[in-house]
């Protein structure tokens, strides 16, 4: 038996559950509740359904892009329905625009996005590009230091649809940049990953870090 009920030494009482993989589906009108590896709690109802019950937003791990042409978030649990890339002091050392992917057990996924992104600069014209291979953000300069938000949230949980909005700031001037997407992906996101366009420009400064909710 994975249960186990345990009196502290303050006369307090709580409840012990050992982690486990998914169990069977229970049988009809009932609903099964178990911890996981990953120590977020989940249920599966009579339909064979899992999904993971709301702990708060919980912080990834921050990494550092000072070097590589991606950086990537997996881990990301089942029952997530927001993600939030947060960026700070970010460059690269290159041209190219950079791309949000997202992408599920099979992988990052790289086509079948529908996304615009649309730079805001100071005392000059706006311009603004459409991206289908990732949700794009439209820094296109070497010398730009990116920091702000990009958001993620599931819109549709039978087709895996997120959508994606969010804005970023040259932190080294007065431009800002919009960015916003739709991507059905083929099953429930686990992964992000942040790299260029054209997949060869490296970072070379600062940091990103996701948070997720379910």
């Amino acid at each position: 038996c994975s249960i186990g009920f345990r009196k502290a030494h303050n006369s307090m009482s709580f409840l012990l559950l050992v982690e486990q993989v998914a169990p069977q589906t229970p049988s009809a009108a009932q609903v099964v509740l178990y911890p996981k590896a990953d120590g977020r709690m989940y249920s599966k109802d009579d339909t064979g359904a899992e999904s993971a019950i709301a702990a708060g937003i919980t912080l990834g791990t921050e990494q550092a892009t000072t070097s590589g042409t991606s950086i990537s978030f997996t881990g990301i649990p089942a029952g997530t329905k927001r993600v939030i890339i947060n960026f700070v002091g970010v460059s690269t050392n290159g041209t190219s625009n950079l791309l949000i992917q997202i992408g599920d057990a099979g992988g990052i996924e790289d086509t079948g996005y529908t996304s615009t992104s649309v730079r805001l600069p100071d005392g000059t014209a706006i311009s603004g590009a459409n991206y289908t291979a990732g949700f794009g953000m439209a820094w296109a300069a070497a010398a730009n230091v990116i920091s702000g938000v990009i958001i993620l949230v599931l819109e549709d949980s039978s087709d895996n649809t997120w959508n994606c909005c969010g804005i970023t700031q040259a932190t080294n001037g007065t431009t800002c940049v919009l960015s916003s997407g739709s991507k059905a992906l083929s099953a429930e996101l686990d992964r992000v990953t942040i790299t260029a366009v054209n997949g060869t420009d490296a970072f070379d400064a600062g940091a990103i870090n996701i948070t997720y909710e379910g």
